[in-house]
């Protein structure tokens, strides 16, 4: 049995809420986590989802590096550093 588009991009997305759900657990706190998840839902609404081409991986760590980057996680005065090297690691 064939999967549908829709059900193709719901795996997908639940796979890389999970892969975000790890690396949150060890570097972020919730709110940050949350955020990042929330990304990933309005990604998957769109009329191209564009999670659907490329590693998944790539996608994750692009998503975690741009909330991270937004919220200030990579400046050294206010935060203990997160590095794009972890990020890369991780993933």
């Amino acid at each position: 049995m064939k999967l549908s588009y829709d059900e193709k991009i719901k795996l997908k997305q639940e796979s890389l809420k999970r892969k975000i759900s790890a690396f949150s657990s060890y570097y972020f706190e919730k709110d940050i986590e949350m955020l990042c998840l929330k990304l990933v839902d309005i990604m998957s609404q769109q009329d191209h989802v564009m999670f659907m081409q490329g590693k998944l991986k790539n996608w994750a760590s692009a998503i975690v590096y741009l909330i991270a980057r937004l919220n200030y996680m990579f400046d050294n005065l206010i935060f203990e550093t997160l590095s794009y090297e972890d990020i890369e690691e991780f993933f």
